[in-house]
């Protein structure tokens, strides 16, 4: 530096030129090291792959490019051998109620490979009570810690459950991911992918750099459909993005018949029932609009009987009189025992009744963040799919055209002529690709034998 110095005095322009090759090659060197050593983990595991086949030699093709759609359709055969499934971890943001996660595992129970979950959702209890293996870190508003304390606690729980998982993809759902989640994905050369519900409120929209520039902080975007079509933003045509169908938990081949969900439920038969699933999770309550759905169906008609179901996150065990109530996850299995439903307007509910053709009356939840759900019970309004208020005085009058049964049956007809195959295993199969295109891989060749060398 000293001799830099006394160049500069001595020819200022030389002297510049050399500072700023000096500082050049320190930016170089440190870019090199920082390549080299976010890989450390997976050329450990190349080093270990050897040692385990007592020093085979290995052929290491050119890593595959990581791509979505069709293109992906050209990855060789012969890397769909035996023990070379890849792993998936998926993320789940801290959602208002269950909805980022029943996506996920929507997906995740149609991979035909190794696949975990790290969520920031206090319903994460669900997902480890239905199989899978889940590490659950609180979110930052639950935690009375700085952000700065906050996401470097992050880095280092979703670092360790990385390499855990050995992961070779992951995917999130939410509307604001993480950059710790970005900067680790991107350290280790693990592709990240987005699930990205739509239909959001232009004010989210507009605030949402992440929204405009997704590439700043994913690999891939993968958009799950919505019967309500896109939000008023749209989605410009991008290399790294995919739409695909409504998603929804359970098949239609899946669901129990009518007489079967009501044993299941145990709702007696004879009278009609009508499910009533406000949701809204942690975002406000919804006990006065269950209490005037339950009155008004009571008294529009004794035939039917209103059914609560309670969300997981939902610490109540009470229902109005007159009313049954149950407590079941997921619940699109069981949509079946119902004639009927008052449902809230988030998208997995949306789709759910759409798809498995069950009239429906939608209350929107006006208090979210992002999601536009009265804009989405709007859209489905004017198609005739669904009925909807946001008052309620207007209940009673809604919930009289519900049990109609010729505004019922009109109401199946419009959702049968709309409704799509299920978007999971669309997503399920670019996710599988998108991992295996990113796996390491390392086929043996062994050495020949001293016999037929001979």
């Amino acid at each position: 530096m000293i001799a830099l110095a006394v160049i500069t005095i001595q020819n200022r322009y030389l002297g510049y030129a050399l500072i700023a090759i000096f500082f050049l090659w320190i930016l170089v060197v440190v870019a090199l090291g920082s390549l080299l050593y976010g890989r450390r983990y997976l050329l450990a595991r190349y080093i270990r792959s050897i040692v385990k086949s007592g020093g085979s030699r290995r052929v290491v093709p050119e890593r595959l490019e990581v791509r979505t759609g069709a293109d992906l359709q050209d990855i060789p055969d012969d890397f769909l051998k035996k023990g070379t499934e890849p792993n998936v971890l998926f993320v789940s943001s801290n959602g208002a109620g269950l909805g980022h996660l029943t996506r996920l595992m929507a997906i995740a129970r149609r991979l035909k490979c190794n696949t975990s979950f790290f969520s920031f959702s206090k319903g994460y209890r669900a997902v480890s009570q239905l199989g899978w293996k889940i590490t659950y870190f609180p979110s930052y508003d639950k935690e009375r810690i700085s952000r700065s304390l906050w996401g470097s606690r992050l880095t280092a729980a979703f670092r360790s459950c990385l390499i855990t998982s050995q992961a070779d993809a992951v995917v999130f759902d939410g509307t604001h991911v993480y950059p710790e989640l970005t900067e680790i994905c991107r350290y280790h050369g693990i592709p990240l992918v987005w699930s990205q519900r739509g239909l959001w409120k232009a004010e989210s929209f507009r605030r949402s750099w992440q929204r405009h520039d997704p590439q700043l902080v994913c690999d891939h975007l993968l958009i799950p459909g919505d019967y309500a079509g896109e939000d008023l933003h749209g989605y410009p045509d991008r290399p790294f993005q995919k739409k695909y169908n409504p998603v929804i938990f359970f098949d239609l081949d899946e669901c129990l018949s009518s007489i079967d969900a009501r044993i299941a439920l145990e709702l007696p038969e004879g009278p009609k029932y009508i499910l009533i699933q406000l949701g809204a999770g942690t975002i406000n309550q919804t006990d006065e609009f269950e209490r005037v759905v339950v009155e008004s169906v009571r008294v529009i008609s004794p035939n039917w009987v209103p059914v609560l179901v309670r969300s997981e996150l939902s610490s109540s065990n009470r229902a109005p009189e007159g009313a049954l109530l149950r407590r079941c996850y997921p619940m699109g299995r069981y949509y079946n025992a119902f004639d009927a439903a008052v449902v809230a307007g988030g998208y997995n509910s949306v789709q759910e009744v759409v798809s498995y053709c069950l009239p429906a009356l939608i209350i929107p939840n006006l208090y979210t963040k992002t999601d536009d759900q009265e804009l989405r019970a709007k859209r489905l309004v004017d198609a005739g799919l669904i009925l909807s208020t946001t008052a309620s005085h207007e209940l009673f009058d809604k919930l009289s055209l519900l049990v109609s049964d010729d505004v019922r049956i009109a109401m199946r007809e419009r959702m049968a002529n709309v409704k799509k195959e299920n978007g999971a295993h669309a997503m399920a199969e670019d996710i599988y690709r998108i991992a295996l295109s990113s796996k390491e891989w390392w086929p043996i060749i062994s050495e020949p034998s001293s016999a037929s060398s001979g």
